[in-house]
């Protein structure tokens, strides 16, 4: 099941639809072969001669009969002008009735002929049950005993709702990671001929990654295994793609560089309902973090960088707003360093506005999709940044002109900087002004126009997955 040669990687080329190129492909089989090569050929005897034209015109007609059978195989696959998708995630927020995921998904299934969603969901989570979300747009959740057997589950139920008599739905099976969900979906795409489209946003070669979790070894190699095995990679920043290209030069050019999308004028253009400076009086310069409170987040860096500063200057305060398993201990061990007064906690909270545009720097020690958002509504609000590097970092920062940015897990240099945005008012307010100019001209505000592109990069996949190896 999960061997399969990458295929011979061609130039690229600007989308047609399935129809035209197929007509081409049975031109171009025609042309090739013309007798061209003949003009170098002296042949004395008329008899050999004329079995060489004949040998010749059986080799032309032989190539346009199967250039022929292979147009009439591949065109009623896309006879629909609309793509049907199947995308194999773990993010569970698409069974929030009317949360801002399911919202997503349902918007997209308008761009789309028909959209399946497998969740990979352990039996220990919530109950969730398949349901339409749409008209054309369905969503199955795995309920496995565990992350290892959903891998399986989610194999056995593509096939159970997707493949009928006339063949398995989906046109491209898209993987939201390349680990244990890229795995699923390879052998989905593998097992119906289907192309894969992988989507990475997480560095699984990184120093750290092995460190950060037990079974990131696993994740690991599920990695090294999937990624040269997709027909087509996306990306969400520039950083990515150069580095997945400097591994897998094989995937240059197969690679879509999308920024997620995040409606910023909100955080731009609304009006704070209350102000930290007023809720913390004692506070003079806020640091703000927002992060869910898990072992991913890193929130404890956070704390390590900014507990001596406070201690310091009695009038700068740290503020961290969101829940998670690891709030009990964090908030432990701020007690034991008698920091209680100086570094407080805040629930989870919709109102992200207020403490934006109320504090004085948004600190940032993680470099994830969720955190990425952050930055970039920080930026929308006018709250100067301090952040390590990372895919949204790269795509809105330049260390020192509208941010700082260091490296990972470097805690002198978050304190340096820090201690820099103490110091030059004037600096705070360069920042402030410039990345929230970055951030509106390098982010597309058209939540139609980015919808477009998204369902763009299912297209290219499954244009270069079919028909590349047919190109002269």
């Amino acid at each position: 099941m999960f061997t399969r040669t990458p295929k011979k990687r061609q130039k690229d080329i600007g989308w047609v639809s399935p129809e035209e190129r197929a007509a081409s492909l049975l031109s171009v089989a025609i042309a090739e072969g013309d007798g061209a090569d003949d003009d170098h050929i002296t042949i004395l005897d008329k008899d050999l001669q004329e079995k060489k034209r004949r040998e010749q015109k059986e080799k032309e007609t032989a190539e346009a009969n199967k250039a022929a059978e292979q147009a009439v195989a591949i065109a009623p696959r896309f006879e629909r002008q609309k793509l049907r998708v199947l995308i194999v995630t773990a993010e569970t927020a698409v069974f929030a009735r009317g949360g801002a995921v399911e919202t997503e998904y349902a918007a997209l299934g308008e761009y789309l002929d028909e959209l399946h969603i497998i969740v990979r969901t352990l039996r220990r989570e919530d109950a969730y049950v398949s349901r339409r979300i749409a008209s054309n747009v369905w969503v199955y959740p795995t309920d496995s005993r565990s992350a290892l057997v959903s891998l399986y589950d989610t194999y056995v139920l593509a096939n159970r709702q997707l493949a009928f008599a006339a063949g398995f739905r989906a046109d491209v099976v898209v993987a939201t990671d390349p680990f244990e969900t890229g795995v699923a979906a390879y052998s989905i795409a593998l097992r119906h001929g289907r192309p894969l489209q992988l989507q990475v946003s997480t560095d699984p070669f990184e120093s750290d990654f092995l460190a950060e979790h037990p079974g990131n070894k696993w994740r690991l190699l599920a990695a090294k295994f999937v990624i040269p095995r997709a027909d087509c990679l996306f990306v969400r920043g520039e950083r990515m793609e150069t580095l997945l290209v400097r591994r897998y030069p094989e995937h240059a050019g197969r690679i879509t560089v999308l920024p997620p999308f995040h409606h910023l004028a909100s955080f731009r253009d609304a009006v704070p309902a209350f102000n930290l400076h007023e809720r913390y009086p004692q506070f003079k310069f806020v640091i703000l973090v927002i992060s869910r409170l898990d072992a991913d987040s890193r929130v404890e860096l956070a704390i390590d960088v900014c507990a001596p500063l406070v201690q310091q200057y009695p009038t700068i305060g740290l503020v961290v707003v969101g829940d998670g398993p690891l709030r009990a201990r964090l908030a432990k061990k701020v007690l034991a360093a008698n920091l209680q007064n100086k570094i407080v906690f805040e629930p989870e909270t919709d109102d992200l506005v207020s403490h934006m545009k109320t504090a004085n720097l948004f600190l940032n020690v993680s470099a994830d999709e969720e955190h990425d958002m952050l930055l970039a509504a920080s930026a929308a609000a006018g709250l100067p940044v301090l952040t390590v590097a990372g895919e949204m970092a790269s795509v809105l920062f330049k260390d020192g002109v509208n941010a700082f940015v260091c490296p990972e897990n470097d805690m002198v240099c978050l304190q340096a900087r820090i201690g820099e945005f103490l110091n030059d008012n004037q600096l705070r307010t360069a920042f402030s002004i410039n990345a929230r100019d970055t951030v509106f001209s390098a982010l597309d505000q058209d939540v139609a126009a980015y919808r477009k592109k998204l369902i763009g990069s299912f297209e290219s996949c499954v244009v270069k997955s079919y028909f590349e190896d047919r190109i002269p």
